[in-house]
């Protein structure tokens, strides 16, 4: 190896560690967490109810089968709040 390659060598290296290191530790603090809103009495779903973890900004509405999906949730314990119109949350 040359003088001259060596230092884009170490660079080259150390990226790709960073990269690999990165994405590891961010893929175990977080998920993904999937679900459904729907009336408890009825069973009907409840299109376009929003759906937060409490405290964070970590958020979606309902699709029109009820169902969500939150990205990049921290792991851990988490209180969900639901709110649709005319229910408490």
């Amino acid at each position: 190896m040359s003088l001259g390659s060596r230092p884009r060598f170490i660079f080259g290296t150390c990226l790709i560690l960073s990269i690999l290191f990165l994405q590891s530790s961010w893929a175990q603090g977080s998920g993904t967490l999937k679900g459904t809103i729907y009336d408890k009495q009825s069973k009907d779903a409840l299109p376009g109810a929003h759906v937060v973890v409490k405290g964070t900004s970590i958020g979606a509405a309902t699709n029109l089968s009820g169902g969500y999906i939150l990205y990049n949730v921290p792991a851990g314990t988490h209180t969900i709040v639901a709110s649709y119109i005319g229910y408490r949350s």
